[in-house]
């Protein structure tokens, strides 16, 4: 199921095999396929909240769920009951309200986890019991939704559009690590000025190992106005993405950068070689990687190039520290790790505002 599509109307769609809300509905399989778009947008939300590198994103995509469940509750209304029944409108109006409310206790989790007002023994227990919660919140609409099914629909006929199974579910895993199956003609994923968006992620990759941006339009055969623009708009692309296509695949394509044709012949960028000790121990020491990913944080935070700092206090490229990102999202503790980042941000945030003229009085020990 999906909220929408810019090429289609709505209803289901035969090519893509996937039913795109319409807000209205023409039988009782439709009205079912209705409230699903409306309603199941959280699994892929939550993830990419929890996995945001800065704060700001995280804001950012909590505003967004919060505008999408009021946008969605007024679509639940303006389609009505159903022949009288009202009893699966109302759950998910009442799954909205709820969510509404769980989204917000999202948002304190992460501002508290900023402020540390959340240690690291604390934050798995919190995380954990807002995650159980926020999974439970949706049982009461799949038995609604299951009591539509045995109601309505005939019982030999069985609802092929839809898996109950994994309805509910929400993966707390990197949503770009699975494969990601999609239509060759989204136009989401059309190029822009004849740039893929394999070409755009590799530029990335590119971009953030030293070369520049020069480098890369040269690289890609286009005039550097057009990489300019190509460059906004494939991250406004993303934004505009709530099914997450767009930035899967953007995932999967940077972390295969090094392959990609078009930079195959170029200079690798020797100014400031990198420092091996450092690249085995992000690889092999979580703590280390989850510190040096709060550094990063606050640098940006405080307005400085975090790239940068990386490179020259550790001798490490972005690209080579984002590849091994994939690694400790699927193989460590999430929460406990994420809580123990946000700690490390506050303690460089501190170093990083008293190297800049702040007035924070204790001092950091590194």
């Amino acid at each position: 199921m999906s909220n929408y599509n810019d090429e289609f109307q709505g209803g289901w769609n035969e090519e893509e095999g996937v039913y795109y809300a319409k807000g209205s509905y023409d039988n009782e399989v439709e009205y079912y396929n209705e409230i699903i778009c409306y309603t199941n947008f959280l699994n892929g939300y939550l993830p990419a909240i929890i996995q945001s590198p800065s704060q700001a994103e995280k804001m950012a995509l909590i505003d967004e769920v919060k505008a999408m469940i009021a946008e969605n509750k007024e679509h639940i209304t303006n389609l009505g009951d159903y022949e009288g029944d009202d009893n699966l409108m109302n759950k998910a109006q009442e799954y909205l309200n709820t969510t509404q409310e769980r989204i917000g206790e999202w948002k304190q989790l992460f501002e508290d986890l900023k402020s540390n007002k959340l240690d690291e023994n604390s934050v798995t227990p919190v995380f954990e019991d807002l995650r159980q919660r926020t999974e439970n919140d949706l049982m009461p609409l799949q038995e609604a939704l299951n009591e539509f099914e045995n109601s309505y629909f005939d019982n030999d006929d069985d609802d092929e559009d839809f898996d109950f199974e994994s309805y509910g579910e929400v993966d707390f895993s990197n949503p770009t690590m699975e494969h990601i199956d999609f239509d060759e003609n989204n136009p989401l994923l059309q190029p822009i000025h004849g740039i893929r968006l394999e070409d755009y992620a590799a530029a990335a990759s590119r971009l953030a190992n030293g070369m520049t941006e020069e480098q890369v339009a040269k690289a890609l055969g286009v005039e550097r106005p057009q990489w300019d623009e190509a460059n906004q708009l494939w991250i406004k692309r993303m934004q505009q993405d709530t099914d997450f296509v767009v930035t899967g695949l953007y995932g999967q394509y940077f972390a295969t950068a090094d392959s990609h044709p078009k930079f195959q012949d170029l200079e690798e960028d020797s100014s400031m070689p990198t420092n091996q000790e450092n690249l085995q121990k992000i690889n092999s020491d979580p703590y280390f990687y989850y510190e040096l990913a709060g550094a990063i944080q606050a640098a940006y935070e405080y307005g400085m190039d975090g790239a940068q700092w990386l490179r020259d206090n550790y001798g490490l490229s972005i690209g080579e520290f984002q590849g091994v990102a994939m690694k400790w999202m699927t193989t460590t503790d999430m929460s406990k790790m994420l809580g123990y980042q946000e700690q490390k941000a506050k303690e460089y945030g501190e170093k990083f505002a008293k190297e800049q003229g702040g007035n924070i009085a204790d001092d950091v020990e590194f």
